[in-house]
């Protein structure tokens, strides 16, 4: 919304997003390790694509509507790449490697970013 993005452009980096959060969630309740690694890959697709969204199509929005909305996205997107980065390094030493205990793993989790596209 601060970028003033298109619907269309918003609902693909919401589904590129809900794709990220299903695949790590089918790659944390499964129990054979070749399906657990190949949720994880399909997980990051979705990063990546939601990443992508948010460093370029955004970006190029806020640019587009200038000033102050341009230089408030800027912080916001790198506040939120930078949080989602932190998902996929919590699972693999959490779900992947089983380093961290449960109680670590929800305390270090970052905080839900879903509204700040």
């Amino acid at each position: 919304m601060v970028a003033g993005a298109d619907a269309d452009v918003i609902g693909g980096a919401s589904g590129s997003a809900a794709v990220m959060v299903f695949a790590m969630y089918m790659g944390s309740v499964s129990v054979v390790t070749t399906v657990k690694w190949f949720w994880f890959l399909i997980s990051l697709v979705g990063l990546g694509s939601a990443l992508v969204h948010f460093a370029q199509t955004f970006k190029a929005a806020a640019d587009l509507k200038g000033g102050d909305s341009a230089v408030l996205y800027g912080k916001v997107a790198w506040i939120a790449i930078l949080a989602w980065i932190g998902y996929p390094v919590v699972w693999l030493f959490s779900e992947g490697f089983a380093s961290f205990s449960v109680s670590f793993e929800v305390t270090i989790r970052p905080a839900s970013t879903e509204n700040n596209c």
